[in-house]
């Protein structure tokens, strides 16, 4: 007699509160539109706001409270905290969308994929996308965090996490199974971003001759860029440059407030959201990034994929690594983060080490040209298909079908 085995397609649900934009959303939008065709994928979001990453509908669900089809649930929806109604709307989709493992992204998902998964004896695995040391802000998001991480380390089969810092803190501090926890970094489209960064850069603020410093991140705490305004301030007296940033967020007000008042507003140019910010990063003569802390800074592995050479803080997690202890890039000491009010003060230490060492970037080609030289073998560490490879094998692996 004749057996025909039929391998049975393994069903993947990826879960993020939106696709507005950052370096989670762009790594779902990678996993979801790239995924093996022995996988069927769906992807389901919070927000219907999709205006970053543009992908197909076809296995998309939004689970906004706009889409409620009953009274109840719009009611939830209006108790704080939020994450109820997440956690219920997202019991319901996966009782409706049954599959083998649940693949959550950011803290609060993960504690609603966590509870949901529970809920429907679904194998659950959770993405932890920045330094979990760090990643909270205020009484509530410290509370969201450490619970995040308790029913982490107890109910979710498995964790992913996107460099080896971030592994240690969860071994370490969250006394998670470190058979549990694998790394993995972001995906990169090394082909998409060659073609991008050849386009033609047509503002003129970048074809004056003077060189150009640029940075790129949601303008937040985190990502440090007050610290860089002053930098480029100092810098600004003794060395004719410019300074280009690329990015959106609450904090753009106070942001051109402070160039405004250290009178620099001619050299420096707000970039808001880049559709292509390759060409940016291709165009100018030093990637900086002063970041406080991360978990994989996305952009500064673009920047190294468009051979920009850079300079970066050595803040937790990811840039070590990224430029392997300096070998691909200048590491700097770590932003104070705190300051007061009056940003008009003297550069701090660790600004003023960011500040010499842009500097010697600046006085050097050579040093650049060997910076940028080197950069296509590292590039080659963050390809797309090597590493959703990585992804889908260990979903595969949660799956128990490998």
């Amino acid at each position: 007699m004749l057996l025909i085995t039929i391998k049975k397609m393994v069903s993947v649900n990826l879960l993020i509160v939106t696709l507005g934009g950052g370096g989670a959303e762009r790594v779902v939008a990678e996993l979801y539109s790239s995924h093996p065709a022995d996988i069927l994928t769906r992807l389901a979001i919070f927000s219907s706001k999709i205006n970053a990453y543009t992908v197909d509908s076809n296995n998309l669900t939004i689970l906004s409270s706009e889409f409620c089809k009953t009274k109840l649930l719009k009611l939830i929806y209006s108790i704080r905290p939020r994450i109820i109604y997440c956690i219920i709307r997202y019991t319901l989709y996966l009782r409706r969308n049954k599959a083998d493992v649940s693949v959550s992204f950011l803290t609060d998902m993960n504690i609603t994929n966590i509870i949901s998964c529970l809920l429907t004896h679904t194998k659950c695995l959770v993405s932890v996308r920045n330094n979990p040391n760090s990643d909270y802000s205020g009484i509530y998001g410290y509370i969201l965090l450490n619970s995040s991480l308790f029913f982490t380390r107890f109910f979710a089969d498995h964790v992913i996490v996107n460099s080896q810092g971030s592994r240690q803190v969860l071994i370490q501090k969250y006394h998670i199974n470190p058979d549990k926890v694998s790394v993995i970094y972001n995906p990169k489209d090394i082909q998409k971003i060659e073609k991008l960064k050849n386009e033609v850069v047509t503002e003129s603020f970048f074809q004056t001759g003077e060189p150009v410093l640029m940075t790129a991140g949601r303008l937040f705490p985190q990502k440090g860029h007050v610290h860089l305004i002053r930098i480029f301030a100092e810098l600004r007296k003794t060395y004719p440059c410019k300074l280009a940033i690329c990015g959106v967020g609450p904090l753009e007000k106070q942001l051109k407030q402070l160039v405004h008042d250290l009178q620099i507003g001619g050299d420096v140019l707000f970039l808001g959201w880049c559709d292509n910010v390759y060409k940016y990063m291709a165009g100018s003569t030093v990637f900086v990034l002063p970041s406080l802390y991360e978990g994989q800074p996305n952009a500064l592995i673009e920047a190294l994929i468009c051979g920009c050479p850079i300079v970066s803080t050595d803040c937790d997690f990811g840039p070590r690594e990224i430029l392997e202890d300096g070998k691909y890039g200048i590491l700097c000491k770590k932003l104070e983060g705190e300051m007061s009010n009056n940003f008009l003060t003297p550069l701090t230490p660790a600004e003023e080490d960011m500040y010499v060492k842009i500097k010697l970037l600046l006085d050097e080609p050579d040093l650049r040209k060997s910076f940028s030289d080197k950069s296509n073998e590292r590039s080659l560490v963050f390809e797309k298909e090597k590493t959703i490879k990585e992804y889908y094998d260990i979903f595969k692996k949660v799956c128990n079908t490998e």
